[in-house]
């Protein structure tokens, strides 16, 4: 740092000091009017000589000043010569642009003796020179002239000396003057001076630069910087004169041969080869822009004109990029230049298709199928050299996918609508195979794209309702336009798991995409067989939706047994999916919107409707089946999933089979809901969870215990919200039936009381003792509600027998009971708990022991609260006597089987000569 201070910085500092002092003495002496302006500035111009020559005399021996002393000089002759013409008025502006001329040649010329800091003085100047000229005395040619030799001039020395700051300021002003130049209406230059100017610019730095070496690494870079520097430089001028200019030949001919040679610079040396991907794609944009109208108006004529500027440019890149793949220099180079060729091809012949007029379109196939074919050759000799030549192979890779994209483009026009998807999977099937016997990694990028474009075509288009189909089920265009391309790609990603191995990514995403569409051919086979001609209207109905279930059930299952005997993941994944999908299907589209309980659905006159079983059975069958499947796969708790939600497909068969029962063909006529509906309803809920418990005997899987469980707390909850509770006979008016005993009774209360029992016993079993502990709760539950119902069958019968069908009070006459019925109640409750502790004892039940327990003291406090008071003086004495014996003989009962051991310990304990007796 020290050493740049003290033999630069200040030696910088002092020349500049000595500049403004001739600068300051000019002026003091102009204004005090010591001198004429005339001798002011010979004396300045004599004293800026004067500072050359003492340059020259100090050159050898003390540099540094010297190079200080020719930049003062130079600053304070171009000092004279403004002050000359804008303030004295003595010099016309032609003297002084050539005086100018002059100092800036002397300025570059010294600069090689003196160093750089004068060049960049004399570069000031030499830019600064077109101004003095001024617009009324211009002549563009002599201009560009003098600028283009400065510019080589200022570049010869900077190649010289190495001074390459001075080749990017140089390059500064010659963008900024194509600016004025572009921009300024007083400076404005036609196009021809421009474009020559910037293309000799271009021209200038790359020759100047050419062939230097050494430096090191930071000067290598520098040196390319400039390079890269002049031609985005040059690019951007001639862009932005083209939407300036009103983009006519000249502008379009000076970009091209700007593109041209951005392709031979990338060729000669592969570093500056994105300049060629720039060029490109910037001529794309402007005749974009240029179509849309966005800076002149387009007549109807120019979009000939558009068309010839795009064959100009597309030949340009496409025809040079492939010429340019031979003999590149390194191993990425033919790819690229080959990538390059296709792309630009492709590029160009879309926005031809989408920016010109109707009559291009005409031949717009034939010409992508041309030039695939033109491309033909180019790949034959990359396939024959691709052993022996680096990059051959990627090269060969790229030229392949502008043929396949060629093609498909020519599709579109050349097939109608309906056809192109499967054109276009053929295709993919056919690059498929062609990377497996090629090995070329870029045509996995064809799959790739083409994958995107099939699928989108067929599941992602709403016109594909509008397609004329055919009136044949099955045989119609579907089987065609879908399993065609479902083969297809079946096809590719057979050939890719052989090619690249059985996880390849792309192979799995192929052939997710032929399950997709094999599904998506399934839908609509489906949808145009319920539809036929008017498929194109969204209406379902129940039958519909159900075979929409079990198609997709059993297209899931056909995947899980091909993936168990392929050993393929993929495969076992998509079928989980796809039989979750069906049976999700079928329980909303089915279980919920379809419902024959609130959508009209005719069912048939059958007491078990076919429509019933095919829309929920069918599948609820099928994910059984499935189930069993997962299981063998390893898969238990995808099959428990499974299997839940067939069970629950089975619920809604059992229910709407139970419902139609009612009322048969149309569920959604009649709502009614009585008390022998919610009890048929609980027995059958009760019933079928019975029959999964029992299962459990021989599958003992979790999922029929929990699922059975669920069914009995159903049943419960029904039975005890409505038999029970809400719906009771007793104040509900509804007819059980005149016959004594054998009477609806039986079925509301009696039946689910057993069917309680029965239930109870299946949770007792040894089999399952692991879920004892889970389930005693429920259990015990199931016993006191039995219990329950039975108590208020025994009650509900003595009053049948009184009072005939009709239970409810308010539907009788308001009379008192009978004494009779009275008595009956406490003879029946007496019984009834009797019978409750010969079943305690002999089941050694304490829960029937206490049920019986509680009977009797509900009889006996019935007996000494309400009949002591209701009752006449007979029916007094033998109620009491009634109760009487029955709990002594129930006392005694209890002593001799209940508490016998219990109380022969106390006897023992309370007497000590009793044992000794004995």
């Amino acid at each position: 740092m020290e050493q740049f201070v003290g033999t630069r910085l200040l030696v910088w500092i002092a020349a500049l000091a000595m500049a403004f002092a001739g600068i300051f003495l000019a002026k003091y002496s102009y204004e005090r009017g010591l001198l004429s302006p005339s001798i002011r500035l010979a004396l300045a111009a004599l004293f800026g000589l004067a500072l050359l020559g003492a340059a020259e005399f100090l050159r050898k021996h003390a540099a540094q000043i010297a190079q200080a002393l020719a930049a003062a000089s130079v600053a304070v002759l171009f000092a004279c010569i403004l002050v000359g013409v804008y303030q004295d008025h003595l010099l016309p502006s032609s003297v002084a642009a050539v005086l100018m001329v002059m100092v800036t040649v002397l300025a570059v010329g010294f600069s090689l003796r003196h160093g750089p800091l004068v060049a960049v003085l004399g570069l000031v100047g030499g830019f600064f020179t077109p101004v003095l000229i001024g617009p009324e005395a211009r002549n563009p040619a002599l201009e560009i002239l003098y600028l283009i030799l400065l510019q080589v001039g200022l570049l010869l020395v900077a190649r010289r000396q190495q001074w390459w700051p001075l080749s990017l300021l140089t390059m500064l002003g010659t963008v900024i003057w194509a600016l004025v130049w572009l921009i300024s209406p007083q400076y404005a230059l036609e196009s021809i001076f421009l474009g020559s100017f910037m293309l000799a610019s271009l021209v200038g730095v790359v020759a100047a630069s050419w062939g230097v070496g050494g430096g090191g690494q930071a000067f290598s870079r520098v040196v390319d910087g400039l390079r890269w520097l002049s031609v985005i430089a040059s690019m951007g001028i001639l862009a932005a004169m083209l939407p300036l200019r009103e983009f006519t030949w000249l502008e379009w001919f000076f970009y091209w041969l700007l593109a041209a040679g951005c392709l031979v610079g990338g060729r000669v040396n592969h570093r500056y080869h994105p300049l060629a991907w720039l060029s490109a794609t910037l001529a794309l944009i402007l005749v974009w822009f240029w179509s849309q109208d966005l800076f002149t108006p387009l007549a109807a004529q120019d979009y000939r004109a558009v068309g010839l500027v795009l064959s100009a440019f597309g030949a340009l890149f496409a025809v040079g990029g492939c010429l340019c793949i031979w003999g590149a220099k390194t191993p990425e180079g033919p790819a690229l230049w080959a990538g390059l060729s296709a792309v630009s091809a492709v590029a160009y012949l879309l926005t031809a298709y989408r920016l010109l007029a109707p009559p291009w379109l005409y031949f717009y196939g034939e010409l992508c199928v041309a030039l695939a074919v033109l491309y033909l050759p180019a790949a034959i000799l990359l396939y024959r050299r691709r052993a022996v030549e680096p990059g051959a192979n990627n090269a060969l890779g790229s030229l392949s996918l502008g043929i396949f994209a060629l093609v498909a483009l020519a599709v579109p026009l050349e097939l109608e609508p309906t056809w192109l998807a499967v054109a276009w999977a053929i295709q993919l099937g056919a690059v498929a195979w062609m990377h497996r016997l090629w090995r070329i990694a870029m045509l996995r990028v064809a799959i790739g794209v083409l994958l995107v474009v099939v699928v989108r075509q067929l599941l992602l288009n709403a016109q594909v309702f509008t397609y004329p189909i055919g009136a044949r089920p099955l045989f119609n265009w579907l089987l065609y336009g879908y399993g065609l391309p479902a083969l297809a790609l079946a096809f590719a990603s057979f050939q890719l798991r052989r090619s690249d191995g059985p996880a390849d990514w792309l192979a799995g995403a192929v052939e997710v995409g032929a399950i997709a569409l094999t599904f998506a051919l399934i839908s609509l086979q489906v949808h145009h067989y319920f539809h036929g001609q008017e498929w194109e209207k969204l209406r379902f109905d129940l039958c519909e939706a159900a075979t929409y279930s079990w198609l997709w059930l059993g297209f899931g299952g056909a995947l899980l047994v091909a993936g168990n005997l392929r050993h393929r993941a993929l495969l076992r994944v998509a079928g989980c999916v796809l039989v979750f999908v069906g049976l999700s299907q079928a329980i909303l589209g089915q279980g919920l919107w379809f419902n024959p309980l609130w959508i009209y659905a005719d069912l048939g006159p059958h007491r078990f409707s076919p429509l019933l079983f095919y829309s929920y059975g069918l599948p609820a069958v099928m994910g059984l089946g499935v189930s069993w499947l997962l299981r063998r796969g390893s898969h238990p708790t995808v099959a428990a999933w499974v299997e839940s939600l067939s069970l629950m497909l089975l619920f809604l068969l059992v229910s709407l089979f139970t419902f139609q029962g009612f009322h048969r063909d149309i569920l959604i006529r009649d709502y009614t809901f009585d008390l022998k509906h919610s009890s048929t309803f609980a027995w059958v809920w009760q019933v079928f969870g019975i029959v999964l418990l029992g299962l459990t005997r021989w599958w003992p899987r979790a999922t029929l215990r929990w699922t059975g469980t669920l069914l009995v707390c159903l049943a419960l909850a029904t039975v005890i919200l409505l038999p029970l509770t809400l719906r009771n006979p007793l104040w509900h008016p509804y007819p059980v039936g005149e016959r004594i005993v054998w009477n609806w009774l039986l079925y509301f209360f009696g039946l689910p009381a057993v069917l309680l029992v029965v239930t109870s016993r299946e949770y007792a079993r040894p089999s399952l003792a692991k879920w004892k502990d889970k389930e005693k709760g429920i259990t015990t539950l199931l016993h006191v509600v039995s219990l329950l119902l039975v108590f208020t069958l025994v009650t509900l019968e003595v009053r049948q027998a009184f009072h005939g069908s009709m239970l409810c009070t308010t539907q009788i006459s308001p009379a008192r009971p009978s004494q009779a019925e009275l008595y009956s109640y406490s003879a029946a409750w007496i019984v009834f708990g009797a019978m409750l502790l010969l079943a305690g004892i002999a089941l050694k039940s304490a829960l029937l022991r206490w049920a019986s327990l509680l009977v009797l003291l509900l009889a006996v406090g019935k007996v000494f609260l309400y009949d002591t008071r209701q009752l006449g003086s007979l029916y007094r004495v033998f109620s009491l006597f009634g109760l009487g014996l029955s709990l002594l003989v129930l006392a005694y009962l209890y002593q001799k089987l209940v508490f016998r051991e219990e109380l022969a310990n106390r006897q023992k304990t309370s007497d000590p000569t009793a044992g000794t007796a004995t």
